[in-house]
């Protein structure tokens, strides 16, 4: 008995690993991955990886099967004895687009592991359809209904909500500012879609992590980041791109460079568009419709003293005259990287244009005579937006962070506007200049050595001034005069934003389960001073101490995420948000199809609190793998801020401007408002080469309006009718090809937003849904609203060699006429775009 025993300890010393076997998880770029769960079947033996990727293996028999699962990589499962020969593991990522490992937001923060709904669009992706702007690209690949008064405009609407409601974001620095409208914005094309490395949208809000705005949700253009070389060798990778598009005339080229040493790179980019006018599509649903045609335009000829506006025949009235512009988009960016632990991008992009036509204004009639046009010239200004940010990225651990991010930025926005009636000889003009200094920390502390408990903080600060200018412009004698009212206090206006939040996370042993909580903090002000010579005599302290307004916000928020190892995903989470008054809220004068917007300056913050649930489902069933997922979302909202008829100081409704009596209305904080409504997304990758997407959303939002004698529930603006999109694709070697299907159903009369109740008979024109751009019926009333449509569009890229990439499209294919709903342009017929790109290495 004794030798048996002695043999039986010998055994287990013998199967027991006799050494501590120290490992280093990484990611396939040799990044450690913290909180990788390790463990055997049995749970005998678990640990997770730490802040530095390490794990220690010890007292474990040879022959155990020990699982390496993380989040969004492919599990390995591998025996003692076979790693005892190994010092690092490296992860594959998984092929999954629901688990795909990304980093999302200006905090980077991994996209498995945010309890919001998010997409992410890649430079692929967005390369195969090879869109005009960045904001056809989130069109066209992402869950988002994009509005456009114009062809040079893209007005992103999330859940419902749109413009200063939906907060865009570039490389981490937020461009919405102090003069984000409440109707429709055009900012989106002002960062080229050729220097995307991808496109992230985070739906619901977001006002924890990035403040006032985010209510719907937050809109993120990533542009790419310099290259380093990995030798001593310098990398240099120089490409060349064109591409021409029937439906505008379209010819776009781009040029970038990449210069790499070991520790600083270079990036150099330039694109260079020009637009012409736009086709619309021919064929209507009612083949007798004249909806959209463009029958008659304006041509003015200066060197005549009388007669100088002409209105002449257009030869194709599908031709949509007075949609064309040019644009330049420039990006500059440096990475310097001593070493591992830390790092500075430096990074400058300026975005200027021709004049940009407002479509929706040149079209617009005086009357149901198609030679009744009422402006003779409307269009924006050269739209220049210049951004400078140093961002520095701290990645050695101290007792303050494990990581840490700091964006310092700058931004220089003009916007101008210029506008003349026909006939007359002045030009009115509205000069906006915007300065934005901006500062983001953003810090994470493992609480823990296996960072399951993650503490996150940061602060912001934000300062806006606005200077606005306005006159007019003889056309014959370019004499000057300041006799209009400026869009924003003549005096000059500020905004300044403070704010600081802090935020839990803690992460199951296993990795699969996630709960965050987290408090922000936010402090605006906003101040006007009016001139004593504006239009509006207001209070005279108006004009001396000018007016402020002051605001302290709380929000919260709480988050779930799952992730199963049988492919369940879950997203939870419950928060509030809210968006403070900016300028153009509270102190804007704006003047629009017989309406004209004036300043409240009691105007608050509105709030919301939000809930919403994801599920999804990951199956593989033979060769082919089906994600689905759906959403559900509800946003109850009060005070929330709504345009309606308002009176002036002294109690009167009609304001005199440029020889037009107006109807004066201002925003108001409405008593409330709700928003709910479900997307469903499915993806199906089978037979090794094929993939099938599809995508639907349905939005629902009513808020209350109270008149004399009742408080109803009516429509809220900016909700667009049920859209989603379907798409196949063929990939194989070289080739790509896919037929995408984006449909949008019909919005009727009943569901368009109300100014106003005039007795029994709801006011609906005036409003962001623009029912007054819709088709008109035979008795001059408006009872179409925005009809259903489907377009078809087909898409191919070559790959000709590793230096060569060709692109063809078809878009449109059946030259359908539509217009998507609060547009004040119709959409593109069928167009064929021809791209090229190749790359040159030195």
């Amino acid at each position: 008995m004794k030798h048996l025993m002695l043999l039986l300890l010998l055994w287990n010393t013998y199967t027991l690993s006799a050494t501590t076997i120290e490992i280093k998880i990484t990611d396939e770029n040799r990044q450690a991955l913290i909180g990788v769960a390790v463990f055997s079947d049995d749970y005998s033996f678990s640990t997770v990886s730490d802040t530095e990727g390490m794990i220690q293996i010890k007292d474990v028999e040879d022959a155990t099967v020990l699982n390496f699962q993380y989040v969004g990589y492919q599990t390995e499962r591998l025996s003692i004895e076979q790693l005892k020969d190994i010092s690092e593991l490296q992860l594959q990522a998984s092929t999954s687009e629901l688990d795909a490992v990304v980093v999302i937001g200006r905090r980077d923060d991994k996209a498995t592991e945010i309890p919001y709904q998010i997409e992410t669009v890649g430079q692929k992706a967005i390369a195969r359809t090879n869109a005009q702007t960045s904001a056809d690209a989130l069109r066209d690949h992402a869950n988002v209904f994009v509005q456009k008064s114009q062809m040079g405009g893209g007005s992103p609407i999330i859940r419902g909500f749109e413009a200063n409601r939906v907060l865009l974001v570039v490389d981490g620095v937020r461009m919405n500012n102090a003069i984000y409208r409440s109707g429709h914005l055009q900012n989106a094309i002002t960062v080229s879609p050729t220097i995307l490395e991808r496109l992230e949208v985070i739906y619901g809000p977001g006002s924890l992590t990035y403040g006032s705005d985010a209510l719907g949700g937050v809109v993120h253009f990533r542009t790419r980041t310099p290259k380093l070389a990995y030798s001593d060798t310098a990398l240099r990778e120089l490409n060349v791109g064109g591409r021409y598009a029937t439906a505008n005339g379209e010819r776009s080229f781009n040029i970038d460079y990449n210069f790499g040493r070991k520790k600083w790179a270079s990036l150099t980019s330039i694109n260079v568009s020009d637009f012409g006018d736009l086709r619309a599509g021919a064929n209507r649903k009612d083949n007798n419709s004249t909806f959209g045609l463009r029958p008659y335009y304006v041509a003015s000829d200066f060197s005549k003293e009388e007669n100088f506006d002409n209105i002449l025949e257009n030869e194709d009235p599908n031709v949509q005259l007075g949609t064309g512009y040019r644009q330049v988009d420039v990006l500059q960016k440096y990475r310097i990287q001593p070493n591992d632990d830390w790092y500075l991008l430096a990074n400058f992009q300026y975005s200027n244009s021709t004049d940009v036509p407002r479509y929706d204004q040149l079209s617009e009639l005086g009357s149901s005579d198609p030679t009744d046009l009422r402006f003779a010239e409307w269009y924006y200004g050269p739209q220049e937006r210049v951004l400078g940010s140093v961002q520095a990225r701290l990645l050695s651990p101290t007792s303050y962070y494990d990581r840490a991010s700091f964006i310092g930025a700058y931004q220089k926005v003009a916007e101008d506007r210029y506008t003349r009636r026909l006939g007359r000889t002045a030009r009115t003009f509205n000069l906006e200049d915007v300065s934005v200094f901006s500062f983001t920390a953003d810090l994470d502390k493992y609480l823990t050595p296996d960072a399951r408990n993650v503490l996150s903080y940061g602060v912001e600060a934000n300062y806006n001034d606005v200077q606005s200018e306005a006159g007019e412009e003889h056309v014959f004698t370019n004499a000057i005069t300041r006799n209009e009212p400026t869009r924003y206090p003549s005096a000059g206006s500020q905004m300044t934003t403070l704010a600081a939040y802090a935020s839990y996370q803690w992460k199951s042993r296993d990795s699969i389960v996630q709960l965050q909580a987290g408090l922000r903090h936010t402090f605006i002000n906003t101040y006007s001073l009016f001139g004593a010579d504006d239009p509006i005599q207001w209070s005279p302290t108006y004009f001396t101490d000018g007016v402020r307004n002051r605001d302290d916000n709380f929000t919260w928020g709480l988050g779930l995420t799952a992730n199963t190892p049988s492919g369940w995903q879950v997203r939870s989470s419950v928060s509030t948000a809210f968006r403070a008054p900016n300028l153009d809220d509270f102190s804007k004068i704006r003047a629009k199809s017989g309406f004209v917007t004036i300043p409240n300056p009691e105007l608050t913050s509105e709030r919301s609190i939000n809930g919403e649930l994801t599920l999804g489902k990951l199956t593989k069933l033979h060769d082919t793998r089906l994600q689905v997922s759906t959403t559900g979302f509800y946003t109850f909202l009060w005070d929330a801020i709504a345009r309606t008829d308002f009176a002036l100081p002294d109690g009167t409704f009609t304001l005199i401007l440029d020889d037009e009596a107006l109807l004066t209305q201002a925003n108001i904080n409405a008593e409330t408002a709700f928003v709910y409504g479900f997307s469903a997304n499915v993806r199906a990758d089978f037979q090794q080469y094929w993939t099938l997407k599809a995508g639907i959303n349905w939005t629902y939002g009513r808020q209350s309006f109270t008149t004399e004698t009742e408080t109803l529930e009516v429509p809220l603006a900016h909700i667009p009718p049920l859209y989603g999109n379907a798409s196949l694709v063929y990939a194989k070697d070289r080739l790509t090809l896919e037929a995408a299907l984006r449909y949008n159903g019909a919005k009727a009369i009943e569901d368009y937003a109300i100014r106003a109740i005039d007795g029994e008979t709801f006011l609906r024109d005036g409003t962001s849904d623009n029912l007054e751009l819709t088709e008109l019926c035979a008795d001059g009333t408006y009872c179409i609203g925005t009809p259903s449509w489907t377009s078809l569009n087909l898409y191919s890229v070559y790959q000709v060699n590793e230096r060569m990439r060709l692109n063809l499209a078809i878009e449109n294919l059946f030259d359908v006429h539509y217009r998507p709903f609060a547009s004040g342009v119709s959409a593109a017929g069928l167009n064929v775009v021809l791209g090229v790109r190749v790359g040159l290495f030195e």
